[in-house]
């Protein structure tokens, strides 16, 4: 462990540390280890760590989750994750501007899109 967390404060680029950081652990201590849950929250330490909000990886995306893990334990494509945890945050911010509401599985259960006049759509309660 300590070679992981030498590698990750030698990164400069915060979503290089994400990915690698977030694909490095779950390859070390996979997830019958019992280790999903701690994998995932030290990526989103990574993500705050690197100026970004948490992201979740929730039921509708799992499985593209998992596929993308696959790819790149397996076949050392680290690609298909990269795009599984940048369209996340993505979406993590466009759900922290109000940019999303019901349609976004992190939106919170009951939300409602409101629009103002002229304003963008904004997701309240």
């Amino acid at each position: 462990m300590p070679e992981f967390f030498a590698l990750l404060a030698a990164e400069p680029e915060p979503a290089v540390r994400v990915v690698l950081g977030h694909f490095f652990f779950v390859y070390i201590h996979p997830y019958f280890d019992g280790n999903g849950r701690m994998g995932r929250f030290l990526m989103n330490l990574m993500v705050a760590a690197g100026g970004w909000r948490w992201t979740l990886v929730t039921v509708d995306t799992r499985d593209a989750y998992m596929a993308a893990l696959e790819r790149a334990s397996v076949h050392q494509e680290i690609e298909p994750l990269t795009r599984y945890l940048a369209a996340r945050l993505e979406e993590s911010a466009r759900l922290s501007r109000g940019e999303l509401c019901d349609e976004s599985p992190l939106a919170a259960r009951g939300s409602r899109c409101r629009r103002d006049r002229g304003a963008p759509a904004r997701c309240g309660r």
